[in-house]
């Protein structure tokens, strides 16, 4: 046997103010937006989540709002024409009848039931329209009359719907904005990675040049300090030169008196004939092995 679940919803007082639908509209959505929350604080087990709960109330308002006949979508409706089904002074109580004594004797209704959503099967457009439209039928018996909705209720179902629709899109949006957030950040990080690279190869090639630099200026002032020591040198076996110049222009008396001093100067003229000849050899290699390094690094760059 088949069992029917209904959704009731807590009675609010009739109000004719557009204040007071705002305030009413205002108050069901946030029920509805907040239900998940509240069905944790109250410990119940097997409670849908919160985004396939919005997902079925949004295709619960989408069928609705197909179904409603156009004479009740109308902006101009007639509003506080028609009190709702329980206030109605011409129809006795539902409480009162058959139909709502065997409704609580097979499943007692619950204000925003998570366990009758979970179990209740989404109608279609077609059963909507079947049952918007019943109560247009004079044919059907007295009690199940009961459970028809009058055209104040059905604008009153098809606002309702309508600020589940909005709603559920406004939460969509929110989820949108929330994906193009986190797309923007990850956007950022990567480039903010790709700057720090950029800056670290930036300061390792500053650094590189002032080592080069540094390594310049110590090597020219080596070979500076390497020249002026042979220019000194060059210098002191000159003037030995000139000293033994003068010494043979001297009288030969002179230099056979003291012979030793023709030996030492000869020794000392080719000392250093001979560390001219090697300083210069040693700057012809040097200018030769620079020209060859650059010409093997011209190669590779090209």
């Amino acid at each position: 046997d088949a069992s029917l679940y209904l959704m009731d919803y807590e009675n609010a007082p009739p109000t004719d103010t557009a204040g007071g639908q705002q305030q009413q509209e205002a108050t069901l959505e946030e029920q509805l937006l907040s239900y998940s929350e509240n069905a944790e604080n109250e410990g119940e087990e097997g409670y849908l989540d919160e985004e396939v709960l919005q997902v079925d109330m949004a295709t619960l308002a989408d069928q609705i709002i197909e179904a409603t006949p156009e004479r009740i979508k109308q902006e101009d409706f007639p509003r506080g024409a028609e009190s709702p089904l329980r206030e109605r002074q011409d129809n006795p109580a539902i409480q009162d009848t058959w139909l709502a004594a065997y409704l609580e004797t097979v499943d007692p209704p619950s204000p925003l039931s998570a366990l009758a959503l979970q179990r209740l099967r989404p109608p279609s457009s077609a059963a909507w329209a079947e049952f918007l439209n019943a109560s247009a039928n004079g044919k059907i018996e007295r009690d199940f009359a009961l459970l028809t909705l009058t055209d104040g209720e059905q604008r009153e179902l098809y606002e309702a719907a309508r600020i589940i629709q909005n709603a559920f899109r406004r939460y969509k949006q929110g989820r949108r904005l929330k994906e193009q957030q986190d797309m923007a950040a990850a956007v950022i990080q990567r480039c903010y990675r790709k700057y720090k690279q950029y800056a670290l190869y930036k300061k390792m090639t500053q650094a590189a040049i002032l080592i080069q630099s540094k390594f310049r200026s110590y090597y020219e002032q080596k070979r500076f300090q390497q020249s002026r020591r042979a220019a000194v040198l060059i210098q002191q076996y000159y003037r030995s030169y000139k000293e033994y110049e003068k010494l043979k222009q001297a009288p030969r008396g002179g230099a056979t008196h003291n012979p030793k001093i023709g030996s030492f100067l000869t020794k000392k003229q080719d000392q250093a004939a001979r560390k001219i000849m090697r300083f210069l050899r040693r700057c012809r290699h040097i200018k030769e092995l620079k020209q060859t390094r650059e010409l093997e690094r011209r190669g590779l760059t090209t």
